[in-house]
């Protein structure tokens, strides 16, 4: 929702794996940056560090998420909801 560029880390350790799922949504679209689990300590520093250098890589992650954004998403869960409960 704030467009900031992120480094997403899946946890090996829900069902299903959705976490990883759910982060391969925004990687392929070039709106975040995956690093699995096992790799957070010999790569999280250099990840984080490439990353807070590159200005264009910022840029183009931050554009390519905001644009996945879904606005007002809790109120529009909220109607459905309520839609659900007065069924």
């Amino acid at each position: 929702l704030v467009g900031k560029p992120v480094i997403l880390i899946p946890s090996p350790n829900v069902a299903e794996d959705h976490q990883t799922k759910n982060a391969l949504a925004l990687t392929t679209r070039n709106a975040a940056v995956l690093l699995p689990d096992n790799k957070i300590v010999t790569h999280l520093v250099q990840e984080t560090m490439a990353l807070v250098s590159d200005s264009r890589r910022k840029s183009e992650l931050s554009e390519n998420i905001s644009k996945m954004v879904a606005r007002n998403a809790d109120i529009r869960i909220a109607e459905q909801v309520i839609k659900l409960i007065n069924k």
